[in-house]
């Protein structure tokens, strides 16, 4: 997503095309006697596509994995399989990704980047040849272990490319709102710490094999998505606060929020990240100083403050042995 000069957002490849079989175009020759009814219907698809139908169902298609995720931890996810739920919504943006494609290949159209991304997905795909070699000692199972964690996710960077760039812009503003939600959820687990938290975080980790204490469940925010997610999470959503140019009081209120989050979830790598972030939104973001001014020590009163709560509902032992994990010794 770009911007022009006069603030406008840029139009993605799909937004300059008619997907009107009655006007001259691409799609003029497709319709009338002799062509098929698929090809008719697949044209009536991609008309709908850009009047922005399959928008809200994109929006829906994260609302899912957010919500899939936190009944996955509350033990109310129908099947009792998180995989199986975010495969089975995955089918939305591999439907805009095909029909991305036949846009693509109607209209001769596809770019380097574009290119390149195929060529992996390619490459991924036709890599199971290599799991029915003899004596290959790996799995099969892995094959689709890495279908499922980095070949679906390709499917959403072609479905997003069918929206126009402020289609594109509210997306990414209600994925932020979902990220500052899950952020404001692990807050009061963190600090309410109901039974089906400990025992999904307990479950997890038994089931990777570590032999976890208690103190390690408790001392650190997990949320719905883990700590190191939630770290990552956490920094990128910074970042496109100052992409999206949110209102000033909007953003002012949703930053003490994330970093108190950023906080809580001790994570090395999201500390980083979240201040080279905050720093850039800091100096670049445009407002009055107003509230340029108030965001800075609004946040910096809200982390002294969280400190002091965090070190407060944590016994001498976690606070201890989680500043261990930060000495140099440790490094």
């Amino acid at each position: 997503i770009g911007t022009r000069k006069n603030g406008e957002p840029t139009q993605s490849p799909m937004s300059g095309y008619r997907f009107d079989t009655q006007q001259p175009g691409p799609f003029a020759a497709l319709s009338g006697p002799g062509v098929s009814p698929f090809t008719q219907k697949a044209c009536s698809i991609l008309r709908a596509l850009q009047t922005g139908k399959y928008y809200y169902l994109f929006c829906a298609y994260f609302a899912i994995l957010h919500a899939s995720s936190l009944l996955s931890m509350m033990n109310l996810l129908p099947g009792g399989r998180l995989a199986f739920t975010v495969d089975l919504a995955t089918l939305l943006p591999i439907l805009l990704a095909l029909l991305y494609g036949c846009r693509c290949a109607m209209q001769t159209r596809l770019s380097t980047l574009d290119a390149a991304v195929t060529v992996y997905l390619i490459i991924s795909v036709t890599s199971v040849v290599l799991y029915l070699q003899p004596d290959n000692p790996s799995d099969v199972a892995a094959y689709f272990y890495g279908i499922h964690h980095f070949v679906l996710p390709i499917s959403l960077y072609y479905g997003v490319k069918t929206f126009d760039g402020r289609q594109q812009q509210g997306l990414l503003r209600f994925v932020c709102y979902l990220n500052v939600v899950s952020v404001l959820i692990g807050i009061a687990f963190f600090y309410w710490r109901p039974d089906f938290y400990r025992d999904s975080i307990l479950t997890e980790f038994q089931n990777a094999g570590y032999v976890v204490e208690e103190w390690q469940i408790f001392g650190r925010m997990q949320s719905y998505l883990g700590s190191t997610t939630l770290g990552a999470v956490i920094a990128t959503t910074i970042i496109l606060f100052t992409v999206l140019k949110l209102p000033p009081a909007r953003t002012a209120l949703f930053f003490p929020i994330i970093l108190l989050g950023m906080l809580l979830t001790f994570q090395r790598g999201g500390f980083i990240a979240a201040g080279i972030g905050f720093l850039y939104a800091f100096f670049t973001l445009r407002w009055s100083p107003f509230y340029k001014y108030l965001l800075l020590p609004l946040v910096s009163l809200l982390m002294l403050a969280a400190g002091i709560a965090y070190l407060s509902v944590m016994e001498e032992d976690v606070v201890s042995r989680l500043l261990d994990k930060y000495s140099l010794e440790s490094l």
